[in-house]
C-alpha cells in the first residue's frame, strides 16, 4: 500500500515495515517487530531510491545500465525479462562496466540526456548463476524465502567493471522474451513513448505519485522517446547459446551507432 503528498512518499510493506521518503533527502523507515534484517533493507535496492529519484526531478526506469566499449546502454523490461541475465552476460566479456542494475536514473531535463550510475551490484536467481557459471563464493541470497541472490561486482575476478561517473545516455533497449531467434527492432517515438511510460518504476504504483509530478513524466517520457535512439529486443534466455547471440548483437548495433 502506498501514499502520497506534497511532502514525499510513504510506502507500507505488510510485515516488513514503512518507508517515508521526504523530498528534504531523507528517508525515514520503521521495521515492524520481527522482520528479518535482509527483509527490511530490500526495498533500499529498489522503491526507496526509486521514489526519492523521482521527487528529485529524475526519471526511474526499471532496468539495468552497461557502459559496452564506451558506449551507455539501457536495458528496460518487466521483471523476469532478463536484463539482469544480459548484464551479467556482457560483463563476462572484455571492455564492458556495469553502470545500474534494476532502478536506471535518468535526467531528461538536461541540455543533454543524461543518466547516473547505482550500486555496483547485480540481483540474480539462481538459474541465472547457473546458465552464467558465477560460483556461490560471489554470492549472497537475498532473503531465504526466494533463489534469488546479490552479486558484487567489486568481488568478481576483475575490480575494474563497474563505471560510476554519470553518463550520456543514446540507446534504451526494451527487453521481451521470445521463443525464436533473437531480434532487434527500432521503434518509433509513439512506441518508445509507451514503452518509457510503462517501465518506469512506480508504474504499477500510480497512486504513489502526485499529480504534478505524473505530468512531469509524462513530460520526460515524451522528450526521451523523440530524442533517443529505442529499441525492442525479443530473445529467449533460457539458454546460453542464445544470450551470446543477443550479446553479439547488442555489441553490433552499439558498435555501429
Amino acid at each position: 500500500m502506498e501514499s502520497v503528498d506534497n511532502e514525499g512518499i510513504v510506502f507500507h510493506w505488510d510485515t516488513v515495515g514503512t518507508y517515508s521518503i521526504e523530498r528534504q533527502n531523507q528517508v525515514v523507515c520503521k521495521g515492524y517487530q520481527g522482520c528479518e534484517t535482509d527483509y527490511f533493507l530490500q526495498p533500499f535496492y529498489s522503491v526507496v531510491p526509486s521514489a526519492l529519484l523521482t521527487l528529485h526531478g529524475c526519471y526511474t526506469l526499471h532496468a539495468n545500465s552497461i557502459l559496452i566499449d564506451g558506449v551507455p546502454v539501457v536495458l528496460a523490461g518487466a521483471k523476469g525479462a532478463g536484463k539482469s541475465t544480459i548484464s551479467c552476460a556482457l560483463l563476462q566479456r572484455k571492455d564492458h562496466s556495469l553502470i545500474a542494475d534494476d532502478v536506471t536514473a535518468i535526467d531528461p531535463d538536461q541540455s543533454v540526456i543524461q543518466f547516473r550510475s547505482g550500486a555496483p551490484v547485480l540481483k540474480l536467481w539462481k538459474s541465472t548463476c547457473k546458465l552464467l557459471d558465477i560460483g556461490d563464493r560471489h554470492l549472497k541470497q537475498i532473503n531465504p524465502e526466494i533463489e534469488k541472490y546479490y552479486y558484487h561486482i567489486n568481488n568478481s575476478a576483475s575490480e575494474s567493471i563497474f563505471h560510476c561517473s554519470p553518463s550520456r545516455l543514446p540507446i534504451i533497449f526494451f527487453l521481451q522474451s521470445g521463443t525464436g531467434a533473437p531480434e532487434i527492432k527500432r521503434i518509433s517515438p509513439m512506441e518508445a513513448n509507451k514503452y518509457t511510460l510503462s517501465c518506469h518504476t512506480l508504474a504499477n504504483r500510480p497512486e504513489a505519485i502526485h499529480p504534478l509530478t505524473h505530468a512531469r513524466l509524462f513530460r520526460q517520457a515524451n522528450k526521451m522517446a523523440a530524442s533517443l535512439c529505442m529499441y525492442t529486443l525479443t530473445y529467449p534466455h533460457s539458454n546460453r547459446a542464445s544470450i551470446e547471440k543477443t550479446c553479439d548483437l547488442i555489441e553490433l548495433l552499439v558498435r555501429q551507432s
